[in-house]
């Protein structure tokens, strides 16, 4: 896990719990204490928390939401956007499609415009869809996880589960070496497997930064996957173990300026 995305994840903690413990974090990031202990130092020196014996709290937390998304949204934007390109190719008119929530699926969001009818449990996706004049949108329902904007829950799974999609587009937070997808909380872990068991196919959409990670919840392996699309800096391991699967790799190439 890069340091930009597990000090993300303590902030998202913080915003969840208000306290964490520093032991907890040791528990959850699967680093050294060292390495928790210099990302706090960092956190720290950015004013965006407060170090406390054994435990560390958010400092004005609740003001930053809508950065967040931002950030995660800008973070290899490059690679995500040229993952759109490939994944919106795949697309037929009159398709009942499924968008897990995440940044890379939507910027797919962001370039499809044709007649299709989409399901997604992501409001940042809901909000672009609504704006799209040949796409019908609908919202999955559930609670509202106000860290990412997405739904989730009992709710959110049981409407995914009850649509029969011809295509679902699928987010994760990591990939390990033995290709387990993963996520970094488990009731959203919950929704993923729900759109990979609702859709004919399942296409994982995911930057090669992700490829590699040791996140604590596993919600499928790549197996259960149709179609891979990733970019151009995925490792070469990962390339040979995919082709193992037999599955279909799609691998974007570089946008280029105009």
């Amino acid at each position: 896990m890069l340091p930009i995305e597990r000090k993300e994840l303590i902030l998202n903690l913080l915003r969840e719990k208000k306290l964490v413990k520093i032991r907890e974090l040791e528990d959850l990031l699967d680093v050294s204490l060292m390495t928790i202990h210099r990302d706090i130092k960092a956190l720290e020196k950015e004013g965006k928390i407060k170090k406390l014996r054994g435990a560390i709290v958010g400092v004005n937390l609740e003001k930053d939401r809508e950065s967040l998304f931002e950030e995660r949204a800008k973070f290899n934007i490059n690679k995500k956007m040229a993952i759109a390109r490939e994944a919106v190719k795949l697309i037929k008119k009159g398709e009942y499609i499924l968008f897990d929530a995440g940044t890379t699926t939507f910027q797919i969001a962001k370039i499809l415009d044709i007649p299709v009818t989409v399901v997604t449990n992501d409001l940042y996706i809901g909000i672009e869809l609504a704006n799209k004049e040949h796409v019908e949108a609908m919202l999955t329902g559930g609670m509202i996880r106000k860290i990412t904007r997405s739904l989730i829950g009992p709710d959110t799974v049981e409407f995914i589960k009850k649509a029969r999609a011809t295509r679902a587009f699928i987010a994760a937070s990591g990939v390990s070496e033995s290709l387990e997808l993963l996520s970094g909380n488990p009731i959203e872990g919950d929704v993923k497997r729900a759109y990979i068991k609702s859709a004919q196919h399942r296409v994982l959409v995911i930057d090669s930064s992700k490829f590699g990670h040791h996140n604590k919840y596993v919600f499928a392996h790549m197996e259960e996957v149709d179609t891979i699309i990733t970019d151009w800096d995925i490792d070469e391991n990962s390339v040979n173990n995919i082709k193992k699967l037999g599955k279909r790799l799609i691998i974007a190439k570089k946008i280029r300026k105009e």
